[in-house]
């Protein structure tokens, strides 16, 4: 009987409208403060990708300034480059006319002191030592000559106008052979030489040109 009356009181009492109605609050207050715990999380979450957001953006805005900074350095360092090939091209320009005067006047000096020791020889009283003398200046001659022609196949900062003069120049040089006939050396040697009279005057207006053009 004791049982039956507490069942009933269990009974009556989870069915009355209050305690009802106190539970259905109590379960929409716990709703409502979970909603409410999700809802600050859910904008403490969004503040923070607003700031990683924010970092994003200003980390972009610092590599776009790094960017536009290199992308300077870079037009900078073309703009030195490029000075800096002009530069050696008028070095390895001066360098080049350098050599090809030295062994163009070189072989046009010794090509006057052949003509100055032939005009000055006698058949009759040629000696064994001038000669031998003779022999070897023309040997010198046409190693110049070789030397020139190579100098001028060489150059690349030649007009094709100066190449095909200063290469005539050093095959008729390099052709100039020693005959038994010292009057027959002597006129070709001289007429070499006439030929050649203003090649070194013609070699330093070249120089002058290229220095005025650059």
């Amino acid at each position: 009987m004791r049982s039956t009356a507490v069942l009933k009181y269990i009974h009556d009492f989870l069915h009355d409208p209050e305690w009802v109605a106190a539970v259905a609050l109590t379960i929409q207050a716990v709703i409502l403060i979970v909603q409410s715990l999700i809802l600050r999380r859910h904008a403490e979450t969004m503040e923070k990708h607003t700031e990683i957001a924010g970092t994003q953006a200003e980390i972009a805005k610092l590599i776009g300034q790094a960017l536009d900074q290199q992308g300077k350095i870079l037009t900078e360092q073309n703009k030195i480059m490029g000075e800096q090939f002009k530069f050696q091209r008028r070095v390895d320009a001066r360098v080049e006319r350098g050599n090809l005067f030295n062994l163009v006047v070189e072989a046009r000096a010794e090509l006057e002191a052949l003509v100055l020791k032939l005009s000055k020889l006698q058949q009759s009283n040629l000696t064994q030592e001038d000669s031998l003398e003779l022999t070897g200046r023309f040997d010198t001659i046409v190693r110049s000559g070789t030397a020139c022609h190579k100098a001028v196949i060489m150059a690349i900062h030649l007009s094709a106008t100066e190449k095909k003069y200063f290469s005539t120049f050093c095959d008729d040089i390099g052709a100039l052979n020693q005959t038994d006939n010292r009057a027959e050396d002597f006129h070709n040697a001289a007429v070499l030489r006439d030929k050649y009279k203003d090649l070194p005057f013609s070699l330093m207006l070249g120089q002058l040109g290229q220095a005025a053009s650059e």
